[in-house]
Protein backbone atom coordinates (compact mmCIF):
# COMPACT_ATOMS: atom_id res chain seq x y z
CA UNK A 1 0.00 0.00 0.00
CA UNK A 2 1.30 3.68 -0.70
CA UNK A 3 4.99 2.29 -1.26
CA UNK A 4 4.96 0.15 1.77
CA UNK A 5 4.19 -3.60 2.75
CA UNK A 6 3.37 -4.86 6.29
CA UNK A 7 4.93 -8.23 8.41
CA UNK A 8 5.17 -9.76 11.00
CA UNK A 9 7.71 -12.71 12.77
CA UNK A 10 6.64 -14.67 15.80
CA UNK A 11 9.59 -15.82 18.01
CA UNK A 12 8.35 -18.64 20.89
CA UNK A 13 9.84 -18.53 24.20
CA UNK A 14 11.25 -21.64 25.75
CA UNK A 15 7.48 -21.56 27.38
CA UNK A 16 6.11 -22.03 24.19
CA UNK A 17 4.60 -18.94 24.27
CA UNK A 18 5.08 -16.07 21.59
CA UNK A 19 6.08 -13.11 21.18
CA UNK A 20 4.98 -11.32 17.33
CA UNK A 21 6.20 -8.20 16.47
CA UNK A 22 5.22 -6.04 13.35
CA UNK A 23 6.90 -4.04 10.62
CA UNK A 24 6.27 -1.69 7.87
CA UNK A 25 8.75 -1.73 4.93
CA UNK A 26 9.49 1.32 2.55
CA UNK A 27 9.77 -0.50 -0.59
CA UNK A 28 11.83 2.44 -1.61
CA UNK A 29 14.96 2.07 1.02
CA UNK A 30 13.72 -1.33 2.12
CA UNK A 31 13.85 -0.04 5.79
CA UNK A 32 11.75 -1.79 8.63
CA UNK A 33 10.14 0.05 11.00
CA UNK A 34 8.52 -1.38 14.02
CA UNK A 35 4.90 -0.98 14.30
CA UNK A 36 1.80 -2.16 16.73
CA UNK A 37 4.44 -2.08 19.80
CA UNK A 38 1.87 -0.99 22.72
CA UNK A 39 -0.32 -4.00 21.20
CA UNK A 40 -0.33 -8.09 22.13
CA UNK A 41 -1.53 -10.19 19.20
CA UNK A 42 0.52 -13.47 20.21
CA UNK A 43 -0.87 -15.49 17.48
CA UNK A 44 -1.16 -13.74 14.50
CA UNK A 45 -2.16 -15.56 11.59
CA UNK A 46 -2.97 -12.85 8.83
CA UNK A 47 -2.39 -9.33 7.73
CA UNK A 48 -4.22 -7.23 5.40
CA UNK A 49 -4.21 -3.46 4.42
CA UNK A 50 -7.80 -2.05 3.09
CA UNK A 51 -6.82 -0.33 -0.29
CA UNK A 52 -9.24 2.26 -0.25
CA UNK A 53 -8.61 3.65 3.78
CA UNK A 54 -5.10 2.32 4.59
CA UNK A 55 -6.38 0.40 7.73
CA UNK A 56 -4.40 -2.53 8.68
CA UNK A 57 -6.27 -5.54 10.04
CA UNK A 58 -4.40 -8.49 11.85
CA UNK A 59 -6.07 -11.63 12.05
CA UNK A 60 -5.25 -13.32 15.51
CA UNK A 61 -5.69 -17.08 15.60
CA UNK A 62 -4.72 -19.53 18.86
CA UNK A 63 -4.43 -22.94 18.05
CA UNK A 64 -8.07 -24.66 17.29
CA UNK A 65 -10.05 -21.98 18.70
CA UNK A 66 -12.02 -19.23 17.00
CA UNK A 67 -9.92 -15.97 16.76
CA UNK A 68 -9.96 -12.02 16.26
CA UNK A 69 -9.41 -9.50 13.75
CA UNK A 70 -7.92 -6.38 15.06
CA UNK A 71 -8.38 -3.05 12.69
CA UNK A 72 -5.97 -0.22 12.69
CA UNK A 73 -5.80 3.49 11.57
CA UNK A 74 -3.10 4.99 9.71
CA UNK A 75 -1.62 6.49 13.27
CA UNK A 76 -1.75 2.30 14.78
CA UNK A 77 -4.25 3.49 16.92
CA UNK A 78 -6.97 -0.01 17.87
CA UNK A 79 -10.70 1.33 15.90
CA UNK A 80 -11.79 -2.07 16.71
CA UNK A 81 -11.66 -5.96 17.46
CA UNK A 82 -13.90 -8.18 16.06
CA UNK A 83 -14.56 -12.46 16.59
CA UNK A 84 -13.84 -14.33 14.03
CA UNK A 85 -14.61 -18.04 13.05
CA UNK A 86 -11.59 -20.75 13.50
CA UNK A 87 -8.10 -19.63 11.80
CA UNK A 88 -9.10 -16.29 9.92
CA UNK A 89 -6.48 -14.79 7.67
CA UNK A 90 -7.61 -13.36 4.27
CA UNK A 91 -9.59 -10.19 4.32
CA UNK A 92 -11.82 -8.99 0.83
CA UNK A 93 -11.78 -5.23 0.33
CA UNK A 94 -14.84 -4.50 -1.70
Amino acid sequence: YQGKIYGYATEYTEDYSTITAFYQVDCATGSATPILTGYSIPNAYGINVNPHTGDLYVCDSPYGANGDVYCFASDWTLRYKVGAEVYPSKLLFL
